[in-house]
């Protein structure tokens, strides 16, 4: 019997892996689904154990499947480096790797706490994902991304999480008479960062607002700036050129972490511990900018 790690059956693990699809995935292995299945099938019954749920509503991996997806992401990474290593003719970095974070520190901190890096190594390829906080950690555990961004610690085996810095959150509101001062700007009915930051500064969270529903944190600031509302946002995001200014009463900020997580690996490839090693450089003074010179205390 062939080694199961090292096999076609693996192949067609690692691409059902990726897309969680079948019938994507026996396009990709240029093979039928029966075969794919077949493939699948056989390595489940080598390692004696289940891989994948077939449920109703699609394909999902088992807590099985999941450590075997980074055995095989790390395994590609390190084929990979090997390859480019082997025809290098300079130190330049090579590969793929993919970042995923929440709306306001992708545009506004990563992207420039990686910029010089992506100069410097124009054969690597570096992507850029955005999603809601509560749908990161599945982007990470499905090997959709190598580095998650998020305010939440997942708390799970088998994943580091290291500290990059803090968002200073403040209310603001337009400088214009005419803005609407009762109304609080969030992502989505199930955002109530509003309601918790008003609770944490004077204790009311059982007083009633009103809110409305902007997409994302760029979103809220667009609607601000229009005078549609107040809204809770990143200091570092605020700029004169926006017209706002902090909400009377309210000049305290609410500090909440920003953490790199990733996957615990016995190997890392030079361009994964490059962009870990640029972003834990650069993003605590970008998350610290305050662009208006705003005198701010933070919550104690």
């Amino acid at each position: 019997m062939s080694n199961p790690l090292f096999s076609r059956q693996l192949e067609a693990f690692f691409a059902v892996g990726r897309h969680l699809h079948f019938g994507k995935a026996a396009d990709e292995v240029c093979l039928s689904q029966s075969a794919l299945s077949h493939r699948i099938s056989t390595l489940e019954e080598q390692l004696q154990t289940k891989l994948f749920l077939r449920l109703p509503e699609g394909v999902s991996l088992t807590q099985a499947g999941q450590r075997l997806m980074r055995f095989c992401l790390m395994a590609d990474a390190a084929e990979e480096e090997l390859l480019s290593d082997l025809g290098a003719t300079g130190k330049a970095l090579r590969g793929v790797i993919t970042i995923a974070g929440f709306s306001s520190v992708m545009r506004s901190v990563v992207l420039p706490a990686l910029t010089a890096l992506i100069h410097a190594n124009p054969e690597a390829r570096l992507h850029f994902i955005w999603d809601e906080v509560a749908a990161l950690p599945d982007l990470l555990f499905h090997g959709k991304t190598d580095f998650v961004i998020s305010p939440s610690l997942i708390e799970r085996p088998g994943y580091e999480a290291q500290l990059l810095g803090h968002e200073r959150n403040v209310l603001i509101e337009s400088q214009a008479a005419s803005a609407i001062r009762d109304v609080y700007l969030d992502h989505e009915q199930g955002d109530h960062f509003s309601e918790q930051f008003l609770h944490r500064h004077d204790g009311s969270s059982d007083k009633p607002i009103s809110r409305a529903y902007y997409m994302d944190i760029y979103g809220i600031l667009d609607g601000v700036s229009r005078g549609l509302g107040r809204g809770v946002v990143p200091l570092h995001l605020v700029t004169p050129a926006l017209q706002l200014k902090l909400a009377d009463g309210y000049d305290r900020a609410w500090a909440t972490p920003v953490l790199l997580q990733y996957q615990r690996q016995p190997y890392y490839t030079r361009l994964h511990q490059a962009v870990a090693d640029c972003l834990l450089a650069n993003a605590g003074p970008l998350l610290q900018q305050n662009h208006c010179d705003w005198t701010v205390h933070d919550f104690t």
